[in-house]
């Protein structure tokens, strides 16, 4: 694979194929990495979860400047030339050897900053992920540009199992914190191997100024945008740890990596598939418009009720998943849930801006969110850890008249369209809410946790499924649909 001049013939089908390749990776890598991450939570303590939720939060920022956003520049290009590639590569592993070296130095500052001496430890072995990272920035734009997605989902999958196999042998093994940290080093490792070995690609000895300065120039909006999304949610790690403590942030960590995976599972593989759909409507204002209301509608129809679920079932699903010693973290779940009434409407602001040509919007919506994110944050976590829990939804509840007004004035989505799309499913979960919380009272000191489980998942299913039926019966109709469509060939195989 070179990547030089984008194919055109039988595109459609590789960009399908690709699609539900990276969606089934994506899921299979999220319950993957659940599993392995409720086995360490078995095995460490709440503390080393916040020494490295801060450490992690640093870095995933760095990464992103790391890469520059030269991967999705360099995507977009109809004819990749060697000036591109060599140009992009050499600059990316100049600036991801330059901030790893920076995380190195700086690991005693920051530790000191937040009184934490072992900090710097993590920092230093962490240190080396930014300079991984950059060595691929080419290579997997190439793959993508190739659409090789199939290695790309083998890549994230086999680098999950890989590092949190490692991980976890030595979390029993009794090396604590640093078991973590080898997981995330081992993990970015194992992706750098995986892109340098599968990509014949080889850097030569160009590197053009002009070049360089367009292709900055370029991915400038779009790194500004990157950054400011990713710190709205790595802002709270890094102030709760500050005001809080690692201790206290080891245990909203263990909230956020269940609400993530739901939102990974539930909404995730409707982002795989979104940019493509709105992308082919461009011309088409009015059609652009629908499509969009009516992935916010089923986007809801799937996210509330899991996520109403998992909320009202969080005793269960937090001490099950990661053990008793977990169980301060079931409140700040709870409290996380509640932000999922806004998820559908706000979700997918960016796929519909970018689709629209809209960058500089997106960019100015990541803004007030990040700005919003750090004030909320900074007052709350003052306060206790329930409240930068709850912190968060108030975060989004602020934002999403914001966005949904930029979505409506730049995009042409009605606001009052977009919270209808929500309705339906929002009514269907108090009444399955409702029903569940009656039959968790009468069930309270009755049972085991599983055998509640098994009872409550569907009751709270068919309440749901039987109140959508009433308030959106199309919706229900299609879902069924869809729902037997993907279920007939299973039938048939079964049957032969």
């Amino acid at each position: 694979m070179t990547g030089g001049e984008r194919t055109q013939p039988a595109a459609g089908g590789k960009t399908v194929s690709g699609v539900l390749w990276m969606a089934a990776g994506s899921g299979g890598q999220q319950l993957f990495s659940f599993v392995i991450f409720a086995v360490l939570a078995r095995s460490l303590l709440p503390e080393a979860f916040g020494l490295v939720a801060i450490a992690g939060a640093i870095l995933d920022i760095l990464i992103l400047v790391s890469r520059v956003n030269l991967t999705e520049i360099l995507i977009q290009k109809d004819v990749l030339d060697e000036d591109e590639k060599s140009t992009a590569f050499w600059a990316s592993l100049s600036c991801g050897a330059l901030l790893s070296l920076s995380v190195f130095l700086a690991a005693a500052p920051v530790a000191a900053l937040y009184g934490e001496p072992e900090l710097a430890t993590v920092l230093r072995w962490m240190s080396p992920v930014c300079f991984l990272v950059s060595l691929t920035t080419v290579h997997e734009a190439i793959l993508r540009r190739d659409f090789g997605f199939r290695l790309l989902s083998a890549r994230n999958v086999s680098a999950t199992g890989v590092s949190g196999i490692v991980a976890v042998a030595m979390a029993l093994s009794g090396f604590g914190v640093m078991s973590l940290v080898a997981q995330r080093v081992i993990y970015y490792g194992w992706m750098t191997f995986v892109l340098l070995a599968s990509v014949r690609w080889r850097p030569c000895a160009r590197f053009s100024v002009p070049v360089f300065r367009r292709q900055i120039k370029d991915g400038g909006t779009l790194l500004a945008a990157s950054l400011l999304g990713t710190g709205n949610q790595k802002v709270i790690d890094l102030v709760v740890g500050f005001f809080l403590g690692t201790t206290a942030l080891g245990y909203l960590r263990i909230a956020w990596r269940g609400f993530e995976l739901l939102l990974g599972l539930v909404i995730g593989p409707v982002t795989q598939v979104i940019y493509s759909s709105l992308s082919a409507l461009r011309g088409d204002r009015e059609a652009m418009a629908r499509a969009y209301l009516k992935i916010v509608r089923f986007a809801a129809m799937i996210a509330l009720p899991v996520f109403a679920g998992a909320a009202i079932l969080a005793p269960e699903f937090i001490t099950m998943a990661f053990g008793r010693q977990w169980e301060d973290s079931v409140p700040l779940f709870q409290m996380l849930s509640m932000a999922a009434l806004f998820v559908p409407m706000i979700y997918f602001k960016t796929n519909i801006l970018v689709a629209t040509g809209h960058m500089r919007q997106v960019l100015a919506v990541n803004v007030i969110e990040f700005i919003c994110s750090l004030a909320i944050a900074v007052f709350a976590a003052r306060i206790s850890l329930e409240a930068a829990a709850l912190g968060n939804v108030v975060r989004m509840a602020l934002v999403t008249p914001v966005i949904l007004w930029f979505v409506r004035r730049y995009a042409g989505v009605s606001m009052s369209g977009t919270v209808m799309a929500v309705v339906p499913a929002a009514l269907s979960c108090v009444a399955m809410i409702a029903a569940l919380a009656a039959a968790r009272y009468g069930l309270d000191g009755s049972g085991n946790s599983i055998l509640n489980c098994l009872m409550l998942v569907p009751l709270g299913a068919v309440v749901y499924a039987g109140t959508m039926a009433v308030f959106d019966r199309p919706a229900a109709i299609e879902v069924k649909r869809m729902a037997m469509d993907r279920l007939r060939p299973l039938w048939r195989f079964l049957r032969k």
